[in-house]
């Protein structure tokens, strides 16, 4: 078997004739359509060879070994626009070394597979010379040489594409008349097919809702929106791009003008670039819109720019230039850090997207991640604000809530809301980046969904409210059949509610006597901040060492622990007591959202009431 880390358009030349004589397997593919349409080139399944107690180990192993060796030690300077953007090729060499090292692994457990090497491993090496003795020996060496050619050009050529279309975008939009508009804030936490455009639910104007003064100051960066997400956005009447070269609009025609003869002038240099080393051809490619966000930034008074936790391990390379012109970049963790779990007790939670975060602040929701932020060595500004999502929060009480929204028949009942978290349909043609072997998996997810719906087979005064945390019915995470029929069955009852995935997070947690979610996923916590009874059932009985070890008396592993837990909830012999100092409690929850604000909008250095 051979194994190519990455298969590109460029690269599939080389690889699909090699698969008509060997077994391929492939960590990533570039484009869902070689994947749909090469069906004799593989995504390499580590579930085949790791269950997920090994790759939990694995993964902790490479953390640490990165964390212990590499971590913040690289010497290459790359420089780029007056910028270094070595700490942008160091993320990228850490993502990289996690799959090295357990290929590295992988290869001494089997004889028979062989590695081709690539750009991403010829940079790890060059970066950080000790690595090398994760090189995998067996190795074709023109294939080798053959497929980092390949990888090369394809940078080169996609660099070329990227400058002319660029340059055609400006041009295109030269004539426009310039709008005067100064910003404070760039906002690109936003991502569009997760938040509502036509609801005042989930929308992503929470945040400018609930701070209305932030609306003229703030720049959203809304990509690959569709036709009718354009109308909605178009109503709300705020700022925002699609793609960089919307920034164009902002600058004067003189900047335009220097704009466009810098990227000419950038189009001839590049020309010449296959002749220069690799670690510059790959960070000029992923840096070319940059000259127009640097021309934008002298033209504005940016003092904060705002990312999702999503982008942990992955922020753009835009973050590096704005860190370059003191501007605060932060991530905002819209959920809690669920960690991961295991059976045995064999991992410290170290991963290697956490060891080389390039913003320099973190808003996160409790002291527990703070914590695990500083055992990554994160040395930037870290503020914990409690549970903070994309969604208003209710001022009505639960009664009203109740009456306003739900059937008069249930009201008066014990109402439970439950939280899954779905597994990835591996199936689809969805493109995923390491779907390393996890415990979320369908079978855990039928098994969570049977338990809490059984519950209503044994007490009568209960209702179950379902809040999916993704859209069922897409490709990605559609439901398989089984759980499906369960829950149309128990929707034919009556006492099942379906919401919308996308609905307000609030709202169930709101409505609810007992929330219960699998482990561990946030809105358990917002309960718990709420003061009401949380549970996190481990249908599996697989969670049993994390990081939630302090609130081990609200983990049920089994139906009858569940159950059990249930009754003296209803009896009222559980008086949902729970240490406040668990690391997870947030007392304060007033004025979340105006210290998050007060945040985006003091400059760098400046101070921040109750740091």
């Amino acid at each position: 078997m051979i194994i190519f880390y990455r298969v590109s358009f460029v690269n599939l030349l080389l690889v699909l004739p090699l698969s008509f004589f060997f077994k391929i397997q492939v960590v990533l593919f570039s484009n869902k359509w070689i994947k749909m349409y090469c069906p004799c080139i593989k995504s390499l399944d580590w579930g085949e060879y790791y269950d997920e107690d090994s790759i939990e180990t694995l993964r902790n192993e490479a953390a640490d070994f990165y964390m212990n060796h590499f971590q913040k030690r690289s010497t290459k300077v790359l420089n780029l626009l007056s910028t270094d953007f070595r700490p942008k090729m160091d993320q990228v060499s850490c993502l990289y070394f996690e799959v090295q090292f357990v290929l590295f692994h992988l290869s001494k457990k089997l004889q028979d597979i062989w590695f081709v090497e690539n750009i991403h491993s010829k940079i790890l090496f060059n970066s950080f010379p000790e690595a090398q003795e994760f090189i995998i020996k067996r190795s074709f060496r023109i294939l080798n040489i053959l497929n980092i050619s390949l990888e090369s050009i394809e940078l080169y050529i996609v660099n070329l594409l990227k400058v002319c279309s660029i340059l055609m975008n400006l041009m295109i939009r030269f004539f426009r008349v310039p709008l005067r508009h100064q910003f404070k804030i760039i906002n690109d936490s936003v991502n569009p097919n997760e938040l509502n455009f036509d609801s005042n639910d989930r929308s992503f104007l929470w945040l400018i809702k609930l701070a209305p003064d932030l609306k003229e100051s703030m720049l959203f960066i809304l990509p690959h929106l569709t036709e009718q997400q354009r109308v909605f956005v178009k109503q709300f009447g705020i700022n925002y791009i699609n793609h960089n070269s919307d920034l164009f609009i902002f600058l004067s025609r003189f900047d335009r003008f220097l704009l466009i003869w810098k990227y000419v002038l950038k189009f001839l240099l590049d020309l010449s670039l296959i002749f220069r080393n690799l670690e510059f051809v790959f960070i000029n490619s992923i840096t070319s819109d940059l000259i127009i966000w640097d021309r934008f930034i002298q033209k504005q008074n940016i003092i904060s720019y705002l990312t999702s936790i999503s982008s942990i391990g992955s922020e753009k390379p835009l973050v590096v230039l704005l860190n370059s012109k003191n501007v605060k970049t932060i991530i905002y963790a819209y959920s809690a850090n669920s960690f991961n779990y295991t059976k045995k007790m064999i991992h410290r939670d170290s991963y290697a997207y956490f060891c080389e975060v390039i913003c320099s602040e973190f808003v996160v929701w409790h002291e527990e991640f703070k914590q695990f932020l500083l055992y990554h060595k994160y040395k930037g500004q870290v503020y914990i604000l409690g549970p903070l999502m994309p969604g208003i929060e209710p001022e009505d009480s639960n009664k009203n809530l109740r009456e306003k929204y739900l059937p008069k028949d249930i009201q008066r009942k014990f109402i439970i809301t439950i939280f899954d978290i779905p597994p990835l349909n591996l199936k689809s043609n969805t493109l995923l980046s390491f779907p390393w072997p996890d415990y979320n998996t369908e079978e855990n997810l039928f098994i969570f969904l049977s338990d809490c719906i059984r519950l209503l087979e044994f007490y009568e005064e209960l209702v179950m409210v379902y809040k999916p945390k993704r859209n069922l019915s897409i490709n990605k995470f559609q439901a398989t059949e089984r759980i499906t029929k369960l829950l149309e069955f128990t929707l034919k009852s009556g006492r099942l509610i379906t919401l919308d995935d996308k609905i307000n997070p609030w709202f169930p947690i709101e409505i609810c006597d007992l929330a219960i979610g699998m482990p561990f996923t946030s809105p358990v916590l917002i309960a718990m901040n709420k003061g009401k009874h949380f549970i996190f059932h481990d249908a599996a009985n697989k969670a049993v060492y994390h990081r939630y070890l302090k609130l081990n008396d609200h983990i049920t592993h089994s139906f009858d622990q569940l159950k059990g837990k249930i009754s003296k909830i209803l009896l009222k012999e559980d008086k949902n007591i729970f240490d406040k100092n668990n690391g997870f409690y947030e007392s304060k929850r007033s004025n979340r959202t105006a210290k998050l604000v007060e945040i985006l909008t003091i400059p760098r250095g400046g101070a921040i009431n109750g740091r």
